[in-house]
């Protein structure tokens, strides 16, 4: 990697049917995930369109339609290669991160996730690490939105994931 910051957008399944949005910031030494945007809904066009819960139809591939900009400007300012895991947990209590040298097993796979129904997905990321003070699940599962090249976030993640 080189020392530059790769950044892609997922879904987290929260307690079974809750869902938030994440940014994800992959760093020489970690794994930044931060709540740019709560629970999500896909559109149906039947219910009415809500911009706060569905993502407008025109915009369903677009990776940053799914997030609040408000949110996600929080951490525009932040040099993620010099920040800590202590300055990252501040900003919101519901980050993690993952220290890329306690990664266990990194997987994907393309298939979709069952009962996301018509939401845009390019499949699912599966990491197996240790819990810590900064991430407190051995596994995590970010379900890759909108359209993003799974191989090329997989390639960076394995990538040297123990520095």
């Amino acid at each position: 990697m080189n020392d530059k910051i790769d950044i892609f957008y997922a879904m987290e399944y929260i307690n079974i049917i809750g869902n938030r949005i994440l940014k994800v910031w992959i760093t020489p030494k970690y794994i930044f995930a931060a709540k740019v945007k709560g629970f999500t809904s896909e559109y149906t066009g039947i219910s009415f369109y809500d911009q706060n819960l569905a993502i407008h139809p025109l915009l369903r591939l677009e990776p940053k339609a799914y997030v609040n900009s408000k949110e996600e400007n929080k951490y525009s300012r932040f040099f993620f290669e010099k920040m800590s895991p202590q300055q990252f947990m501040r900003l919101n209590k519901e980050n993690f991160v993952i220290h890329k040298n306690k990664i266990k097993r990194i997987d994907y796979t393309k298939k979709k996730k069952w009962g996301m129904g018509n939401y845009p997905h390019t499949g699912r990321i599966f990491i197996k690490t240790e819990k810590n003070e900064f991430n407190k699940k051995n596994n995590r599962e970010f379900i890759i939105i909108a359209d993003q090249n799974i191989e090329r976030i997989m390639s960076i993640l394995v990538k040297n994931h123990e520095i």
